[in-house]
């Protein structure tokens, strides 16, 4: 089945599941050539596809619902607020340790986010918001093939 016989809503579902694959492994790679010790592959593979999906369940599946109106939005605009919404995924652990007071072993915890923080959160809002604008290029692409008349190539 061409992509020009598919459904409109099965084209954002594979384009957004496109987009945040290769923003998963351009990311692990980032990860992996940054981070460097045993176990680092099977860390991004753990951690970073949890919270890859987690970001696509919660921010993509969205987008791919709101179809059309993604093309209307401002790329600036759309990767904004995308990347900010990958920037709250990954201090969801964090945040729920402030809210539940579940502060591990010790009892306490440092509110004030260190260095380390801020670059895991700086790395969630790149790759969230280059995910959106792939899949905004992605989708606009796709409804440019599926306008062509069947004849051209």
């Amino acid at each position: 089945m061409s992509l020009v016989q598919r459904s409109p809503g099965h084209v954002r579902l594979l384009c957004s599941i496109h987009a945040i694959t290769i923003c998963w492994g351009i990311a692990g790679l980032v990860f992996i050539s940054v981070v460097k010790g045993p176990g680092t592959l099977v860390a991004w593979l753990i951690w970073g596809s949890g919270f890859c999906f987690v970001g696509w369940v919660l921010v993509g599946i969205p987008l791919v619902a709101a179809g059309d109106r993604i093309c209307r939005l401002r790329p600036a605009v759309l990767a904004i607020g995308a990347g900010f919404c990958g920037v709250l995924i990954m201090g969801l652990p964090y945040l729920a340790a402030v809210l539940t007071h579940n502060f591990g072993a010790g009892d306490h915890m440092v509110v004030a986010p260190n260095a380390t923080f801020l670059k895991f959160e700086g790395s969630a809002f790149l790759i969230a918001a280059t995910a959106a604008l792939l899949y905004r290029g992605l989708l606009i692409r796709s409804q440019a093939v599926a306008s062509r008349p069947q004849g051209s190539a």
